[in-house]
């Protein structure tokens, strides 16, 4: 029993590497796709500042010949200046996000690296009631304190077998004086003060405590894999939204370009289109993003790929 108990105490320890495992693949997967999210974050900055650079160029000109009043020109600069605030900043956090990754890796902050990846949708099969199984299966911390349970039992046992009446068998040899003699001794113990009652109902205690543990946790993953399951459905849902969104912004902004170029839309009308056209894609990104993350968060809660990757053994 003691020999069973200590090799549970290394599985037990085991399972606790793949729990801090798990934590630092979600952490270095939100953190790496933080910087692709960024780095298209600037592109599309650099996007609009393109755009506003273009229109302040023929607003000045408009201004020049005397189509334009000053207070245009200036709201046009205004939003030009605001375009390239944007494009700093956007510049700013994907640095600071791969300084962050590097600090996550264990590397100098100012380690050079560039990612070529691009966010994409990802296609992946939901089921709760297949979930959960799964999770109860994989999951580490509750592999854990089934092991800690098992061994509590196996505690129990053996407080129980030290009931009986513990033989031993021993050698004594005898050299003093003129003696020379050696005595094999065969003996016997008995637990005859309260026959390890004490002990006996402790290990019982600390079992029924276990189980009762074991019972909570699984409860709690049930809690877990429903909620991280109903948060990559709804990340799910609001981006395929978030996609029908960004291909009317795509025509919204070339159809306020050629109408603004014809004069079919005021000033007013093409800046607010421009930026809502802008915002639209900022939000589809963001919507595939958090989408992303959902996915790997339930891979975590789970601890299965649900990509068929290889990251959880």
């Amino acid at each position: 029993m003691k020999s069973e108990i200590a090799k549970n105490g290394i599985l037990i320890q085991e399972e606790s590497v793949k729990v801090v495992w798990s934590k630092i693949y979600l952490k270095v997967r939100e953190k790496y796709n933080k910087i692709i999210l960024h780095k298209k974050q600037m592109e599309l900055a650099n996007d609009n500042l393109n755009i506003l650079r273009q229109f302040y160029s023929r607003v000045e000109m408009q201004f020049q010949s005397g189509k334009v009043i000053k207070n245009e020109l200036q709201r046009a600069k205004i939003e030009l200046l605001g375009a390239e605030t944007g494009y700093l900043n956007a510049e700013k956090d994907f640095k600071v996000d791969k300084a962050k990754l590097n600090l996550l890796l264990g590397r100098a902050v100012d380690t050079p690296f560039d990612i070529k990846e691009e966010l994409k949708e990802e296609e992946v099969e939901l089921d709760f009631k297949e979930l959960t199984p799964l999770a109860f299966a994989q999951r580490p911390d509750i592999k854990q304190e089934e092991l800690i349970l098992d061994s509590k039992v196996r505690n129990l046992t053996k407080e129980q077998l030290s009931r009986l009446p513990s033989t031993f068998v021993g050698y004594e040899r005898t050299t003093t004086g003129y003696e020379n003699d050696s005595t094999i001794k065969i003996g016997m113990s008995l637990p005859l003060w309260d026959l390890n009652q004490g002990e006996v109902k402790k290990a019982m205690v600390e079992k029924d405590e276990q189980n009762l543990k074991v019972a909570s946790a699984k409860r709690k993953i049930v809690l877990d894999v429903y909620e991280a399951y109903l948060t990559s459905e709804l990340a799910h849902r609001q981006f395929k939204l978030l996609k029908k969104s960004l291909e009317e912004a795509n025509e919204l902004l070339r159809l306020a370009d050629l109408r603004y170029s014809e004069g079919e839309i005021d000033f007013i009308n093409f800046l607010d289109q421009v930026r809502t056209a802008n915002h639209t894609r900022i939000e589809y990104y963001q919507g595939l993003f958090s989408l992303i993350n959902a996915i790997s968060r339930l891979e975590k809660v789970v601890y299965v790929s649900l990509r068929k990757e290889k990251y959880f053994k």
